[in-house]
């Protein structure tokens, strides 16, 4: 879904395993930003390193098709749930699937103020 490196699921500056699923286990961070942790996040910005590490790219279109399979296959399941599958944070998946729709992507629609599928 995105330009991860899944065999690499490491934090780039402490090389402790990470996650973007919301179920971190023994021995995992979560995965901040730019293939790093929290930590290593913190650390690199303010030693202004931020630019040493690119940042990871989404293809949106593909989370969005990825999103519209799991919502027409399991109808009530969550964002956060569809996000774990695809192993990415909940708020990447939800900015994402806002941005489609703003952009005037017609698949995804606002209803009640929750993102969902368009009929």
């Amino acid at each position: 879904m995105n330009d991860h490196d899944e065999g690499r699921r490491v934090c780039l500056g402490c090389l402790d395993p990470i996650t973007g699923s919301a179920n971190i286990k023994s021995g995992e961070r979560r995965h901040f930003s730019r293939g790093l942790c929290s930590t290593c996040y913190s650390r690199a910005r303010t030693r202004g390193e931020l630019d040493d590490y690119p940042t990871l790219q989404n293809d949106r279109n593909k989370l969005v098709a990825a999103f519209i399979v799991a919502r027409k296959k399991y109808p009530g399941i969550s964002q956060g749930a569809v996000a774990q599958q695809l192993g990415i944070p909940r708020s990447t998946l939800t900015v994402n699937l806002q941005r489609a729709m703003e952009s005037g992507d017609d698949r995804i629609v606002r209803k009640n103020g929750v993102l969902h599928v368009a009929e």
